[in-house]
């Protein structure tokens, strides 16, 4: 006796799918890869302004060089949910201090430091060191720094 395969309807193997059907898990795949890559450029634009606008420097003093081509500028930056430090940046004398922190000196310490030009390529801060400081540049914008 030999075996003969079922031929009622229940027995068939099913419908090979269309081929439009096929392809339509690929191109959500990538549908989907193309709207999260946009959706993390938005989300670093965003962060990056949320960022730079919960930060504030309040301007406290600035120092333009002999040769007036430069300016050192003495700011107190506020951060949120932490406590501000005291940082000095080297900047063009016509720039704005932009809300960055400093580029050469930072500290959590009170604003009790004195910056002053001993030449237009010399810079020294002086006052309180004792605290936590983060940044102490030696050299910025082809101006030496020391610290006293």
């Amino acid at each position: 006796m030999t075996l003969q395969p079922p031929t009622s309807p229940d027995h068939r193997m099913p419908p090979e799918p269309s081929k439009s059907k096929r392809y339509w898990l690929p191109a959500l795949c990538v549908l989907g890869g193309v709207l999260l890559l946009v959706l993390s450029r938005y989300a670093f634009v965003f962060l990056m302004i949320i960022s730079s606008t919960t930060y504030t420097n309040d301007h406290l003093v600035e120092s333009v060089s002999p040769n007036g081509q430069l300016k050192a500028v003495t700011f107190y930056r506020h951060c949120p949910n932490t406590p501000g430090t005291t940082e000095v940046s080297i900047i063009p004398r016509d720039a704005v201090l932009p809300n960055e922190p400093g580029n050469i000196y930072r500290s959590d310490s009170d604003p009790s430091i004195t910056v002053h030009w001993l030449d237009p390529q010399n810079l020294a801060i002086s006052g309180d060191h004792h605290q936590s400081v983060e940044l102490r540049a030696s050299d910025a914008f082809q101006v030496h720094i020391t610290y006293d």
